[in-house]
């Protein structure tokens, strides 16, 4: 019973706690002298991959590292990085949620029960 809204939502949730564990990576350097930082790109390989109607060839999220280091010099910022996980942390209750609303459907159609 997986289709694309819910291939999609679980490709979403493997970005976002991808995106988690490279932001907890970004902070708990952040005073490593010359660490750089890096990211998670998703949401655009996401989105084409919507409008083909098919997950099967989306690439999978991937962790690129910024350019941040200059002469060595870390330029991990802790409020940058912290905006970013509290924005992580909701975009991923959404899709929880979207999941759940989403399997709720599922049950109530197999049972035949109209809400």
């Amino acid at each position: 019973m997986h289709d694309l809204t819910m291939q999609a939502i679980e490709y979403a949730l493997d970005g976002l706690n991808l995106r988690s564990e490279v932001i907890s990576n970004n902070v708990a350097n952040a005073e490593v002298p010359g660490f750089t930082a890096s990211h998670v790109s998703f949401e655009r390989h996401l989105s084409a991959a919507l409008e083909r109607e098919s997950l099967d060839s989306a690439v999978r999220p991937t962790v690129i590292r910024k350019a941040d280091v200059f002469n060595g010099v870390n330029e991990v910022s802790l409020e940058d990085e912290m905006v970013e996980m509290i924005r992580t942390g909701l975009l991923r209750d959404a899709m929880v949620s979207a999941y759940n609303f989403k399997t709720g459907q599922l049950r109530t159609a197999m049972k035949g029960v109209v809400a």
